[in-house]
C-alpha cells in the first residue's frame, strides 16, 4: 500500500468491485485528487446552482461529485442515497465507484481528459495502459542525422489492445522508417557531393 490513506481506499474500494484501482487513481487524479479527501472544487459556481450553495463549484471529494442543490448532480444523487461527499469522503469514494460500474466513466471530466472512456478497466475491460506501452525499448543508441538526433524505436507491446491504437501504431512505424529512409538518402547524397567532408554532417 501507499501511506495515503485516501489513495489506499480507493485501491481497496476499486479492487472490491472489479475495478482497475490504476484507472480509478487516474480519474480521481484528473479530479479532485488524493491530498484532500473533502476538496471543493474550485472553478466557478455553474449559472444552474440553486441560490445559497456558495460561489465555488460545489463538487467534492477525489471524485468531485456535484451537489448542486436541484438534484441534478452525481453529489446530489449520493446525498439522497444518505451519503454526503462534503462529510463522508470514503462514502463519497464508494458512491463514485458504484456509479463507475454501473454506467462507466463518462460522468467524469477527468476521466475523459486521462484518456478514460467508456468501461475501460471495469470488469475486465482493458484500461489505457499508455505508458506501460508506449516506453522506449532498450534498443540501440540513437543515431545521428545531421543536426537531429533520432529516438531509439517505440515498440508498442500491448498497444493493439486498446481501441484504434494498432492503426495508430502501424502508421507511425511506417512514417518512421520513411523518415529513415530519408536520412539515409540524404546520408549517401553528402557522401556523394563532399566526399570525406560529408563524414562530418552525418
Amino acid at each position: 500500500m501507499s501511506n495515503d490513506p485516501v489513495t489506499d481506499y480507493i485501491i481497496r474500494a476499486a479492487q472490491s468491485r472489479g475495478i482497475d484501482p490504476n484507472v480509478a487513481l487516474r480519474v480521481a487524479n484528473g479530479e479532485g485528487g488524493v491530498k484532500n479527501p473533502f476538496r471543493h472544487g474550485e472553478g466557478p459556481a455553474p449559472r444552474s446552482q440553486a441560490p445559497g450553495l456558495g460561489p465555488l463549484e460545489n463538487s467534492f471529494g477525489p471524485f468531485q461529485l456535484y451537489v448542486s442543490g436541484t438534484g441534478a448532480g452525481l453529489g446530489d444523487r449520493a446525498v439522497a442515497a444518505g451519503i454526503d461527499p462534503r462529510k463522508n469522503w470514503q462514502g463519497g469514494i464508494d458512491f463514485a465507484l458504484d456509479e463507475a460500474k454501473r454506467a462507466g466513466w463518462s460522468q467524469w471530466y477527468g476521466a475523459k481528459a486521462a484518456g478514460i472512456t467508456g468501461r475501460m478497466g471495469i470488469g475486465g475491460e482493458p484500461g489505457p495502459s499508455i505508458a506501460a506501452t508506449m516506453a522506449p525499448s532498450a534498443g540501440p543508441a540513437p543515431a545521428a542525422l545531421g543536426d537531429v538526433v533520432a529516438p531509439a524505436p517505440v515498440v508498442p507491446s500491448a498497444v493493439a489492445a486498446l481501441p484504434g491504437i494498432g492503426d495508430a501504431v502501424a502508421s507511425f512505424m511506417q512514417n518512421r522508417q520513411q523518415r529513415e529512409q530519408s536520412a539515409a538518402n540524404e546520408h549517401a547524397r553528402r557522401q556523394q557531393l563532399f566526399g570525406d567532408l560529408g563524414s562530418l554532417y552525418g
